[in-house]
């Protein structure tokens, strides 16, 4: 689990601060390249305890754009915003704590910060929140729990917990039996945003014909995918699916995936 920097979050959601237009001008600034305009408007707003204006500090500093990197400065801006119950910069400092950067590893204090965050629907602290449940990262397991928050999350189209949820109603769960109809719905919205594997589990799935219709084209589409990427798995399933079809299928399939174009920014990792 990465740290997710959110650059310039919620530009349109109101706070009432001294010299409102001077954070758009920061916005603006960061968006042509100009960081040090950016840092000159936002950091009086900052001082003054605007919490985006904070938490875009915290970026500035965690990435080095307009000033020296520095995670220490970046960490007080964050603790600054979440001080206000600002969620980005919950996320960030729970990320933080996670991977012990610039501080002691502290999954407990990560859920807690995580918690805040996904009570405020952050689709990327539900989707981690969720993992950590999922994986008694900060405190025991709760499969449940980990369940719901990604299915929170995955109807904000998160990725990566679309996949996981895929995974639940693949696997089954305390309480979930097996749905192979909705694994397999869930893989489909993920591979289509370009996780990779959840590319390779949808083209098993229409490789089967387990939880919706054999399709080998389709099936080959996303097998092919996922082995451009590197995904192993998928490499056998390309294969074996090549011996069963015609010339017409696989030029088809092979027309299709290079067709596919997924969004920007598409998401990597389990």
């Amino acid at each position: 689990m990465r740290r997710l920097l959110l650059v310039l979050p919620l530009l349109a959601f109101a706070v009432a601060r001294p010299a409102h237009a001077d954070f758009l001008v920061g916005a603006r600034a960061y968006q042509d390249g100009d960081f040090v305009t950016a840092i000159k408007e936002w950091g009086p707003l900052a001082t003054m305890g605007d919490p985006r204006a904070q938490y875009n500090m915290g970026i500035m500093f965690s990435e080095g754009r307009g000033v020296p990197g520095d995670i220490g400065q970046a960490r007080s801006w964050w603790e600054k915003a979440a001080a206000q119950n600002y969620a980005p910069a919950l996320h960030n400092l729970a990320m933080l704590h996670i991977a012990g950067e610039g501080m002691p590893q502290d999954f407990a204090t990560a859920r807690q910060l995580l918690i805040r965050a996904a009570a405020q629907a952050q689709p990327n602290s539900l989707y981690t929140l969720g993992k950590m449940y999922a994986e008694s990262l900060g405190g025991p397991q709760d499969v449940g729990e980990a369940f719901k928050m990604f299915s929170e999350a995955a109807k904000f189209g998160h990725a990566r917990a679309q996949y996981n949820l895929g995974k639940f109603y693949r696997d089954g769960a305390p309480g979930l039996p097996p749905d192979m109809a909705m694994a397999a719905q869930w893989f489909r919205r993920a591979a289509e945003q370009g996780h990779v594997l959840a590319q390779s589990r949808y083209a098993n799935r229409l490789a089967l014909g387990e939880g919706l219709p054999r399709d080998d084209v389709e099936a080959l589409k996303w097998a092919m995918l996922a082995a451009g990427q590197g995904e192993d798995s998928a490499v056998g399933n390309e294969k074996a699916l090549r011996t069963r079809m015609t010339a017409a299928q696989i030029a088809e399939a092979e027309a299709r995936a290079k067709a596919f174009s997924p969004p920007p920014g598409a998401p990597g990792g389990p």
